[in-house]
């Protein structure tokens, strides 16, 4: 008990001036005020684990962040030299601004703190926040550069964000200019496996493992524990909090306009409703503002489709015109008393059908797979034709005929009662179970592959960076954009290492340029191929979760496959027969 007295005396004087027996005089009681106290500690406490609420410009925002900033200042501060748990550290900081709940929490007996729930819960929080400010430390550059980089990110989705965490963990100074005031998409992103991406890996590495997230918010874990599935909208809310704790600038509702030169420096231009346009100077200027990119327009870089590509290895490289995948999506009303989605078919193990399973497979409509995400809420099914069922569905979808539109339902009701439980009889009752998006059920998708003329452009002295979507469009149901900039980021990383080492930034973007490049060819033939497969050949392009290597599955008849390389030479001749009938 005397060494945990003397290490609290000690790390009290890491967080303010306050004397020794200020806190723990004459004055302390551990069960005065114990109960306002707690009260207090567990608000700033959840404020501080918990993302699904958070955002930089809410008043709990504006009353708790400066003090888990302060909180992180001194870890920072102290950690380098600090000889005892860390968790003493952040206790005496507590109670310096929350008075003497978490002394006295220390202090109670084990049997007190089992019949106090309050001071339990208080307890586990206290820890987790402990083991998040440790993940956030490791974030903190050594030291920060003399010569560190201007670097302004536009756009404040998931793939600027971490731009800006990688740029400041390297001693550089980034700031974040978003045009939208809240984040709110709900698209979903699968991270991983950690044996082909480093997204999850990553995102650990921030502390994610240490947030509270309610049960009624999209994450899972596959059964490995390789693949996280999170909503965008969630991953926007933590990187945001992580910038806000290590003190990087984040801006909303403001527009990117134009980029500026004057006595050879280069600035990006923006503007903020009622206010004037402003400038703001950058060696580097990174474009993560989506595939309708401002920057890339302003830049004037291409965004082109891409149709050239290797089909296997031994085949040559051919052209495909107009390559592309027709898919639909629809969203179902999921059950929220039970919080369920609706019920579909099992299998002969009596699991949920997949996407791979027969079941799928609906004769005469053209149905290739159905990719669905079933976990409430969101509940949605994302149905891929081939290329001739593509290019009828998309016909009937844009026709104003009605016997067009009937037909169009018909071919959905068949294709929905192949893999729901509950069977739907007419569309009156299928439109009770959708959502309406826009005034629609049904949103059309047109899958191609775009990839940016250059991932960067150079601007007098400086530079201008594509990433993300801005860079190169994505096949949503192959999860290859969001871990493909997880990937790119490691090239980023890669970038700000070598300006610490050389002089020339233009070597560094160089170096940087051709890894990019390389990852990008890659990443665009990958997509190319399995629109290729799926929408040409009847095939399906995925993962095995067990070994990550690529395998295909040949469709023989409407109801049976032939897996891997047993298949090989159908495949070859399957392919060949395409291959005559769409080549340029």
């Amino acid at each position: 008990m005397l060494l945990w007295v003397l290490s609290i005396c000690i790390v009290l004087t890491f967080c303010t001036h306050t004397t020794q027996s200020d806190v723990l005089g004459s004055s302390f009681n551990p069960t005065k005020n114990l109960a306002d106290d707690l009260i207090s500690l567990r608000s700033f406490l959840s404020f501080s684990l918990n993302i699904e609420n958070f955002h930089p410009t809410t008043s709990l925002s504006q009353r708790y962040l400066p003090i888990l900033k302060r909180i992180y200042s001194t870890y920072v501060r102290e950690l380098p030299t600090y000889q005892w748990e860390t968790r003493h550290l952040l206790l005496a900081c507590l109670s310096e601004e929350f008075g003497n709940a978490t002394i006295a929490e220390l202090k109670l007996s084990h049997e007190v703190k089992e019949r106090n729930f309050e001071v339990a819960f208080v307890a586990e929080q206290v820890n987790k926040l402990d083991s998040f400010l440790n993940a956030l430390f490791s974030l903190y550059p050594e030291k920060t550069l003399e010569e560190g980089k201007k670097i302004v990110v536009v756009g404040g989705g998931p793939v600027g964000l971490l731009h800006a965490i990688a740029a400041k963990s390297k001693g550089h100074f980034p700031v974040v200019y978003e045009k939208r005031r809240r984040y709110f998409r709900n698209i979903l992103f699968d991270l991983g496996p950690q044996s082909w991406y480093p997204s999850h890996e990553r995102l650990l590495s921030l502390g994610w493992e240490y947030q509270n997230i309610p049960n009624s918010v999209q994450v899972t874990l596959s059964n490995d524990g390789n693949i996280t599935t999170v909503s965008c909208h969630l991953l926007e809310k933590f990187f945001a909090k992580v910038l806000s704790i290590i003190d990087v600038d984040l801006n909303y509702g403001v527009k990117f306009l134009d980029i500026s030169e004057h006595q050879d420096r280069q600035f990006a231009v923006f503007s903020q409703p009622t206010k004037d346009t402003f400038k703001i100077e950058f060696d580097i200027l990174i474009g993560a503002d989506g595939a309708k990119s401002d920057v890339r327009e302003i830049l004037d870089i291409p965004f082109q489709n891409i149709e050239k590509f290797k089909i296997l290895k031994g085949l040559a490289t051919k052209n495909i015109k107009g390559i592309h995948q027709i898919s639909v999506v629809m969203n179902f009303v999921g059950s929220s008393e039970s919080r369920t989605c609706p019920s579909v078919k099992k299998n002969m193990h009596g699991d949920d059908v997949d996407f791979l399973h027969p079941s799928f497979v609906v004769p005469e409509t053209g149905v290739t797979m159905v990719f669905k995400r079933w976990r409430f809420p969101y509940c949605s099914a994302q149905i891929f034709f081939n290329h001739e069922a593509g290019i009828r569905v998309k016909n009937l979808i844009e026709t104003n005929d009605e016997d067009d539109y009937k037909s169009l339902w018909t071919l959905i009701l068949k294709i929905l009662n192949s893999f729901l439980e509950t069977q739907i009889s007419d569309t009156l009752s299928l439109h009770a179970l959708l959502f309406s998006s826009k005034g629609s059920y049904i949103n059309l998708v047109n899958t191609t592959v775009s990839v940016s003329g250059s991932p960067v452009v150079k601007i007098g002295k400086s530079f201008g960076l594509l990433v993300g979507d801005a860079l190169m469009s994505s096949h949503y149901r192959l999860g290859i954009g969001m871990n493909t900039a997880f990937y790119m980021l490691t090239l980023f990383d890669t970038l700000l290492d070598c300006t610490q080492r050389e002089a020339s930034l233009d070597a560094c973007v160089s170096e940087y340029e051709g890894l990019v490049s390389k990852r990008l060819e890659q990443a665009s033939q990958f997509q190319l191929q399995a629109i290729f497969f799926e929408s040409y050949c009847n095939l399906v392009m995925t993962t095995e979760v067990i070994s990550f290597f690529l395998f295909l599955i040949f469709r023989i008849t409407g109801t049976k496959f032939i897996y891997g390389t047993e298949t090989l030479k159908n495949l070859e001749e399957k392919i060949q027969e395409v291959l005559n009938v769409h080549l340029l």
